[in-house]
């Protein structure tokens, strides 16, 4: 556990299993004591959040969730806590209208069928996948949760923190804001060190542009320290604001490039230059295609809105082309 400002806490909670290794926890000790995500529900993760609370001698705090992903909401239900977990109202009706985000997940999974992943290479991806995460979340139709909207603000120790919602890595992503410390607790939408993953979600069509437009958001705030949920903590995010803007406008011009006739976005994801196993499509893991599947889709469906590529649905199928 590190002391990083005044009543602020990091804790880098493991993830087993996970190439992430750890997420970022964020204890605000004090009045009104608040804990920024968790890590999955597993023992590993909890000994190691649980220690840093009794150290500080909390027991029972509040949650903060800034969204679904099960390493940031995992161990929530471990701890009883009256008031209610707080999460943006978008991720709390996924987990109302969802039955816990299960039939989210099987609803994503027949859209990357539809568009190409083989449904074998599906079932082990998908497999490994529920093991390591998605297998680990709590019994979230039995914890009570608090929804915010934009703008809400939350006192936590001396901070009061305002909500904003940033979607793109899921659709009711929220970061938090202190405005007198110029702090931004920015949960997965900015990290320094890899490029969030932008997937297609059910409930956003359009992931990447609702992404983009969040990150300019953020870029017209003052912010003198970012404190992301993976890697190391960051200060003024706005140069990382320009990089990873820049990453998926070359991603967009590299799928232009690739288009060939009519594809569907598996086609299309194999032949784009991914920063695993050097690029070679025919070895990654089927773990990775999934994630490198959902992100294709993202940008296709951007390019889609833009008027540059058409979608064709065929026999249940989704193929892509050129607009012309």
């Amino acid at each position: 556990m590190e002391n990083i400002f005044d009543d602020v806490y990091l804790v880098r909670v493991p993830l087993p299993r996970s190439p992430l290794k750890y997420i970022n926890s964020y204890i605000i000790a004090g009045e009104n004591t608040l804990v920024i995500d968790t890590g999955f529900n597993t023992d590993i993760s909890f000994n190691a959040l649980n220690d840093a609370l009794n150290e500080l001698g909390i027991k029972n705090p509040r949650f903060f969730i800034t969204h679904i992903h099960a390493d940031h909401i995992g161990l929530v239900g471990r701890y009883k806590n009256n008031s209610g977990v707080l999460i943006s109202g978008e991720e709390y009706r996924i987990i109302e209208n969802s039955s816990g985000t299960n039939d989210y997940w099987l609803r994503m999974n027949e859209y990357l069928m539809r568009n190409g992943f083989p449904e074998e290479d599906l079932n082990v991806a998908f497999g490994i996948l529920n093991s390591i995460f998605i297998g680990t979340y709590p019994d979230l139709l039995s914890i009570k949760f608090q929804p915010l909207r934009e703008g809400d603000l939350v006192r936590a120790g001396k901070m009061d923190l305002r909500v904003i919602i940033t979607p793109g890595h899921s659709p009711g992503h929220a970061c938090l804001y202190d405005a007198k410390n110029k702090i931004l607790f920015s949960g997965d939408h900015i990290l320094f060190t890899i490029t969030p993953n932008i997937t297609w979600w059910p409930s956003l069509e359009n992931s990447l542009e609702s992404y983009m437009n969040s990150l300019n958001r953020i870029k017209s705030l003052d912010i003198e320290r970012t404190l992301p949920g993976h890697g190391m903590p960051g200060g003024d995010p706005s140069k990382r604001i320009d990089e990873i803007i820049y990453h998926h406008h070359e991603r967009l011009e590299e799928i232009l490039n690739v288009l060939d006739g009519e594809m569907d976005a598996y086609s299309v994801a194999s032949l784009i230059k991914w920063n695993v196993m050097n690029g070679e499509w025919n070895i990654f893991p089927k773990t990775q295609k999934y994630f490198a599947l959902g992100e294709t889709i993202a940008h296709l469906h951007y390019l889609e809105e833009k008027g540059k590529v058409k979608r064709i649905e065929r026999n249940g199928k989704f193929f892509y082309k050129i607009f012309k």
